[in-house]
């Protein structure tokens, strides 16, 4: 994680010691599947709302990290940021992400949300 700058002030409202910056390719949160903006759930890629590929591919990456270290017993959180703010963090709506209730291509970011990830095993789509 960057040691100053927007990013480790916006790391200032994670709650867990450990902390990572995770970029993609872009080096920033913009290569993943994301959304802003009220009603916000998580659902796999539509055909009339099309994503990169390399988005999805990013994400479903990130996910299964996240998965991997809650099954190793790892307590994890991320926040998803668009736009960093100098002076102080952007208030965070809390999510709390029950991993057994959404699959991996179901899974994106939201904007300005403070994720909790619980539990690890991912649910079958089909």
């Amino acid at each position: 994680m960057p040691a100053n700058g927007a990013a480790a002030l916006e790391a200032t409202a994670l709650h867990y010691p450990y902390k990572w910056y995770v970029g993609s390719r872009s080096i920033c949160s913009c290569s993943f599947r994301h959304l802003a903006g009220g009603g916000l759930g998580f659902g796999e890629p539509e055909d009339w709302y099309p994503e990169e590929p390399e988005y999805i591919e990013a994400t479903l990456q990130f996910i299964q990290v996240v998965r991997g270290l809650g099954a190793q017993g790892h307590a994890v959180e991320c926040i998803d940021v668009w736009e960093p703010v100098k002076e102080k963090p952007h208030p965070h709506e809390q999510l709390t992400v029950l991993l057994d209730t959404v699959s991996d291509r179901e899974f994106r970011l939201f904007e300005d949300y403070r994720f909790v990830f619980s539990g690890a095993a991912p649910r079958e789509t089909g």
